[in-house]
């Protein structure tokens, strides 16, 4: 919990990962509470088990819940919405197919009450599902958006500033960075 002690420091929205165990990640979630008075969020990969730790993300009511690899239903965001949960699908596709996780799949969300889009590009490591590179993606989600009040996150492949500012200059409003904050020793 170290790192995530540093992060929760920070002037940025930490994550926690979906854990196993519904009773662990309840344990994760109050001993992060315990740590800060700062929102988080969790990462839930929905094609796998996922229904009683979700159960448990409402019931604690942390602050946001980022969706990916799954159907992000109109009643699970509904659900999250009630509770005081925003949701945030991570997208890395624009195929018009593929609604599970694509870019246009999200947007049909556009009555739903979504907080905002992370669109990752397959720069990314960890979770790439993804054939599209972040700059093109980006660049769609934008204008596909347009003046619909749904921030788009870039994500995948940013490591420093020149990254970030590049992913502002696209018309994104932040950045989600997964394993930049990798500790190591000095």
């Amino acid at each position: 919990m170290e790192m995530e002690e540093v992060q929760l420091t920070s002037n940025s929205l930490h994550r926690l990962c979906m854990q196993e165990s519904p009773d662990y990640l309840r344990e994760l979630i109050r001993k992060t509470r315990s740590l800060t008075d700062k929102p988080f969020g969790i990462g839930v990969v929905l094609a796998f088990p996922h229904e009683e730790n979700i159960k448990a993300i409402l019931e604690e009511k942390v602050a946001v819940l980022q969706l990916y690899w799954g159907e992000c239903s109109q009643e699970l965001v509904m659900e999250a919405h009630n509770a005081g949960v925003k949701v945030i699908p991570q997208v890395s596709k624009y195929d018009e197919k593929i609604v599970h996780f694509s870019l246009l799949g999200a947007l049909r969300m556009q009555e739903r009450p979504l907080f905002a889009i992370i669109v990752q590009g397959r720069e990314a490591g960890g979770h790439v599902i993804g054939q599209d590179g972040l700059i093109s993606l980006v660049r769609r989600a934008v204008d596909l958006v347009g003046n619909r009040d749904i921030p788009i996150i870039a994500a995948g492949g940013i490591v420093d500033a020149r990254g970030y500012v590049a992913g502002l200059a696209l018309g994104a409003k932040g950045v989600c960075l997964g394993t930049r904050f990798e500790p190591i020793s000095i």
